[in-house]
């Protein structure tokens, strides 16, 4: 594998990459080879924040069909994307991550966390005993 950033002001290029090699299937009696790679960049241009984004590809080379299935279930390509806010609240604040999946076409799962975060403000440390954590799964039909 490799790696390259560059730093140009407040800007952070990011680039990788890995090669593996010899990697088992559940569905295939082939080893196979797969090339990671991903793309990135992070902004540092205010005060106590940084903000990025991630673009990764998992490539299989050779892949067959069947591999697609439930037993591996990895595709040809997969592509992965993460994005990233990180800040420093000094005066308090709140924080709200919250992801959702969908595990298949009628089938949706939602997980988050709410943080309220204390600080100097009198507001804010009045609140800060209110985080939350929250799941549910949804089935349409």
């Amino acid at each position: 594998g490799s790696a390259f950033n560059l730093i140009e002001g407040s800007w952070l290029f990011k680039m990788e990459a890995a090669y593996l090699r010899d990697l088992r299937y559940n569905t295939s009696l082939d080893k196979k080879r797969r090339l990671d790679t991903l793309i990135g960049i992070e902004y540092m241009g205010f005060i106590d924040t940084t903000i990025s984004l991630d673009l990764a590809n998992r490539h299989i080379f050779e892949h067959e069909a069947q591999m697609s299935t439930s037993v591996d279930m990895v595709d040809k390509n997969e592509l992965q994307t993460a994005a990233r806010f990180t800040r420093s609240f000094e005066n308090g604040g709140f924080s709200r991550i919250w992801a959702e999946y969908e595990i298949m076409d009628a089938l949706q799962a939602n997980l988050g966390v709410v943080e309220y975060i204390g600080g100097d403000q009198a507001y804010m440390q009045a609140i800060k005993d209110n985080d939350r954590v929250f799941a549910d799964i949804t089935y349409s039909f």
